[in-house]
């Protein structure tokens, strides 16, 4: 079982998704804690523990620490916008 922790800036952007989009994004979140690498989950390029999953037209994207046992949730947004 891992803890799953978000930074400021993607509780911040959590709280402002409308509120069907926003639970969504919340039970996939919560099932990070259980399997922080599912089938759904995509390693991105040029990071050692940077990972992203899909909820929709909008990208959660988040590191694992294995040693510690935590997931780190670091951006929430929409597909066109969560890579810049």
């Amino acid at each position: 079982m891992y803890t799953v922790f978000y930074t400021s800036a993607a509780a911040h952007q959590c709280r402002r998704l409308p509120p069907a989009i926003r639970g969504r994004i919340q039970r996939a979140i919560e099932t990070l804690a259980q399997n922080p690498r599912t089938p759904q989950t995509e390693k991105l390029e040029g990071s050692l523990n940077a990972y992203r999953i899909r909820v929709g037209d909008y990208r959660i994207l988040y590191t694992i620490e294995d040693h510690m046992r935590r997931v780190v949730v670091y951006r929430i947004r929409h597909r066109r916008e969560a890579y810049r």
